[in-house]
Formats: structure tokens, sequence, C-alpha cells
């Protein structure tokens, strides 16, 4: 009884039910609240992710049939202490992973039809999932270094720089022009002279997360941890190259000429929760800065916190 036990399989036909067990049209999906607000008398509100809920829906099934009635009674006392798998297979086939949080009541309607109407299903955090969210385009939500208010025309940090001396810099993730001067997309954190250790944190509420770092010829090597683990070890930040990384890890070094310009590190099959990212110093010169094939340079010792881009 777990993720591998799915409330609607798109395959039911094949598995012998004799009736869709999909939820019949008309359920929301509602995502949770899981920020504290304080709305000051003077400036702008200030947020805070204090929760790590998912997502909630209220689900109906009108005048289905006995089995697909006794289905969704049955997952309901099932998995009272434990979660399955709600698939929605309209908004992309998303999986859902949770547990009814209220008892489905069965009227019969008619002969041989059953009607539930409003048994609600929740996402249950931390819980194993068979497909992790992966739609970056439609369901990942970015997460800035800096606020969008620039008060005074000074950005203000969204990511705790707790060790080194950092500061906000532009670069041009658009590969193009120079950057608007109050876009917050386009800062970074920088610390230009970093120590061994120096280390910078933020936060998010979700499922996995990506990052795209620039590659440059001052820039350094730099660890990467999820939640106090280390996923991925000596990134650097001239090549795009690691000495290793966690099975969650994907690293993409978008190629360039004469020299790659950014490497994207992406990171799956990461359960819902509040999580925290990250990027450690670790004083090591960056390696060889371009094509072999070219006359080449080694790197600096300059550190990088981009914008990240979390999936909820």
């Amino acid at each position: 009884m777990a993720e591998t036990d799915i409330l609607n399989p798109t395959n039911w036909a094949a598995l012998g039910m004799p009736f869709n067990p999909n939820p019949s049209y008309g359920f929301s999906r509602k995502m949770s609240n899981n920020r504290l607000m304080q709305r000051p008398r003077l400036g702008p509100f200030i947020t805070r992710d204090v929760g790590n809920a998912g997502h909630s829906f209220p689900l109906s099934w009108v005048n289905t049939d006995l089995s697909t009635a006794r289905r969704v009674v049955k997952f309901y006392h099932d998995f009272r202490n434990g979660y399955f798998t709600f698939i929605n297979p309209d908004w992309g086939g998303r999986n859902f992973v949770g547990r009814f949080t209220s008892e489905p009541e069965a009227v019969e309607v008619a002969n041989g039809k059953w009607t539930i109407q409003g048994a609600l299903f929740e996402e249950i955090p931390t819980a194993r999932m068979l497909t992790y969210p992966n739609d970056w385009a439609h369901d990942g939500h970015p997460l800035n270094v800096v606020d969008d208010f620039f008060t005074g025309g000074t950005p203000t940090p969204r990511v705790a720089f707790m060790q080194g001396a950092w500061t906000l810099g532009q670069i041009a993730f658009s590969g193009f022009g120079v950057p608007a001067t109050l876009d917050p997309t386009t800062y970074v954190g920088i610390d230009v002279a970093p120590a061994a250790a120096d280390w910078a944190q933020t936060q998010y509420t979700g499922w996995g997360f990506q990052m795209t770092f620039p590659l440059a010829q001052a820039y350094g090597v730099v660890n990467l941890y999820l939640d106090g683990v280390e996923i991925v070890t000596s990134l650097d930040l001239s090549n795009g190259t690691c000495v290793s990384s966690s099975a969650i890890v994907n690293l993409n070094v978008t190629a360039g000429v004469p020299h790659p310009t950014w490497v994207n590190v992406t990171v799956t099959n990461v359960p819902l929760d509040i999580h925290l990212v990250k990027v450690q110093v670790t004083g090591t010169t960056g390696g060889t800065f371009g094509p072999t094939a070219l006359p080449s340079a080694g790197g600096g010792t300059t550190a990088i916190f981009p914008p990240l881009e979390y999936m909820y």
C-alpha cells in the first residue's frame, strides 16, 4: 500500500475493470496556502513559506457502477494511514500522491447506479511517487535572487548569503544584450573573493528544482546541497564539469562558441516538502576554460548563486 497503488490507472480496461474509475468532470485542483503573509501599514507585503502541503481535489463519481463505488470506498479505508496515487489525465497525466481525508458517501441514485460527491483527496508531503512532476514549462515557478521592488533603486536579496562577501550582480541570462536594471530575473549572488566553506542558501516548498549557472573563466568550484545532503560535488563553473553527482541530478552544459556558456542543474525525484538549496564554495580554482582544441586558460575562484526554478 503506497505509491504503486493507483486509484484510476490509465490502463483500467486492460486490468479488467468494467467501468472507467476516473472521477466525473467538475472537480477542482486547489493549491495549498503554504505562506504566511504580513501586511505592514507601510511598504510591500512580507511573505514566508511556513508549510509543505500539496494540492487537494474534491472528487465526485456520478452515476458510476457498483465496482467503482466500492473501489473508492475501499481506497478510503485501506489508505487512512498511508497514501496512494491519483492520476489527473487531463493535467498532462500528472501523478498526485495522497489519501482521502473525508469519507466517501456512496448513494444509490438508481438501479445499479451510485453517486459519490465531494470526497476530498489531499496530497501527502514527503511521500514517494511513481512519476515525479517534471513539466517545467507549465508547473515550474521562478525563485529569483532578489525581490521585485528595488526599494530606493536597490534590489533586496531573497537568498540568505550566510557566509562570505556576497554581492548582487547582473548577468544577461538570455545571452543577448545588456540586462535591464530593474529586471530581477537577471540578478545573481556573486562571491568574488571567496574563502573555502563560504555559502548561500534559499528555501522553497515543492518537489524538484533546477538552477542555471553561467560559465566564465573567472569562476571557480562549488558544491551543491539539498536539505543538507551534498548532491553535486565540485561543480566547476568555468566549464560545467563536476567530480560526482547524485542519481537525482542531471547536468546539461549549453554549447557555445568558442566556450560553453551555461550549465543547467536539474534535480528530480524529490518528494513534496520544504527544501533548502545551498551553494557552498570549495575555494578551488576552476579548471580549463573552453575546448581543449583552442588556447585555454584556467578558471578563477568566483562563486555564483543564480535564480532557481522549483516544481509545484
